[in-house]
């Protein structure tokens, strides 16, 4: 499917060529679409149209995990969303339904089961790529969790497109602001590859961050 827009504005879904990469189905975009388009809608697809090529090049990587890094209301809820459904993948509410999950173990439990809760949830959803929204969650102190390692971790055998309330640059990944109790800033990663997208950029081109 591809998603365009009406003389009104109007977002629409139709169907559209895919792409196969391995066992990864990426819907394929056309800009013309939205000639005659309203600005913000121009950024929408613009958005859109690059975490699809981030989809691909992510399935070529050893950890296949894409970040939309975004102050809090600048469209990446909307853009997972629209997303979803133009494309067919599984988006989760992971606040929502890692916080259903957790619920049967005490306080204490939860440090130890989060993880392994984190990674059940993803199992629910058979298909190759699953886009994961409001994961505050796996910043909570009390959990004890680093989430990005977690995120790479899980992004060995299915792609992974998680939103993420902080910032990027070409070399760098925040995630709320300094003084906040669950800051956290990523300035020498660890890890391999990371794509990062802002809905804030205004050409949002993937970048790719290297470990150190």
């Amino acid at each position: 499917m591809c998603c365009g827009v009406s003389q009104h504005g109007i977002l629409l879904f139709q169907h559209y060529p895919v792409a196969q990469v391995g066992s990864t189905r990426v819907a394929v975009y056309d800009g013309r679409l939205l000639a005659r388009s309203q600005p913000g809608s121009q950024k929408m697809l613009n958005l859109i149209t690059s975490l699809q090529h981030a989809v691909l090049q992510a399935a070529q990587n050893y950890y296949r995990l894409v970040i939309l890094a975004g102050a809090q209301g600048s469209g990446k809820t909307a853009a997972l969303r629209q997303l979803s459904v133009a494309a067919n993948y599984p988006l989760l509410n992971v606040n929502l339904e890692l916080s259903r999950k957790l619920l049967d173990f005490s306080r204490a439990q939860r440090t130890q089961h989060v993880e392994r809760q984190f990674r059940e949830l993803l199992l629910g959803c058979p298909e190759p790529v699953v886009l994961l929204d409001n994961i505050e969650i796996l910043f909570d102190t009390a959990l004890e969790i680093h989430p990005l390692r977690l995120l790479q971790a899980c992004s060995r055998n299915r792609t992974l497109v998680a939103s993420w309330n902080g910032a990027c640059t070409a070399e760098s990944l925040t995630y709320a602001k300094p003084g906040h109790p669950e800051h956290l800033s990523l300035t020498h990663l660890k890890a391999s590859d990371v794509i990062l997208l802002s809905p804030e950029t205004e050409l949002s081109q993937p970048r790719k961050v290297t470990a150190s």
